[in-house]
């Protein structure tokens, strides 16, 4: 197997659960609360895809009010942005539609996922209608908390950085 070592960022509003996605992806562990990020936080899970052994080196940012405001530094050489939202408040969806306009500008070439995490605090047959009114539809609908989706969001993403 080839080893290959991928920079990935988690980014979008304070509280969406960017912290949780990586800590139920990485520790497989859940906490209700998590002290606020400074910064950046950075995890590493190596990861399976084909032939190749994936080092995902996984930089966890503190919030901004927009994207523009993260230090660029932080976005040198990623290789993968996952953008969360939370799907249970509408004011997370407002800065959307810029701040994936302005990661795509900076990050040319590089996939950036979608990600609409806590589905567990709305009721199912709500998604769709909040969906459909969201700037942009999200790759994902996910929980950190029970889990829902996140390998999956990962995997995708590790596929998508090889080819």
């Amino acid at each position: 197997m080839t080893g290959k070592i991928k920079k990935i960022v988690l980014s979008g509003a304070a509280s969406v659960g960017k912290t949780s996605l990586v800590n139920q992806y990485v520790r497989q562990r859940f906490l209700d609360k998590y002290p606020s990020i400074i910064g950046v936080r950075i995890d590493r899970k190596e990861m399976h895809i084909r032939d190749f052994v994936l080092d995902m080196i996984i930089w966890d940012l503190a919030s901004e009010s927009s994207q523009k405001n993260i230090p660029q530094a932080y976005l040198i050489k990623a290789e993968g942005v996952i953008y969360v939202v939370d799907i249970s408040d509408p004011s997370t969806f407002v800065q959307m539609e810029d701040d994936i306009a302005f990661l795509k500008a900076k990050l040319l070439d590089i996939p950036i996922l979608i990600v609409a995490n806590k589905s567990d605090k709305v009721n199912e047959d709500e998604i769709q209608g909040i969906i459909a009114g969201m700037p942009i539809r999200p790759d994902f609908i996910a929980s950190a908390k029970n889990s829902l989706n996140i390998r999956e969001i990962f995997d995708r993403l590790g596929e998508l950085m090889l080819n």
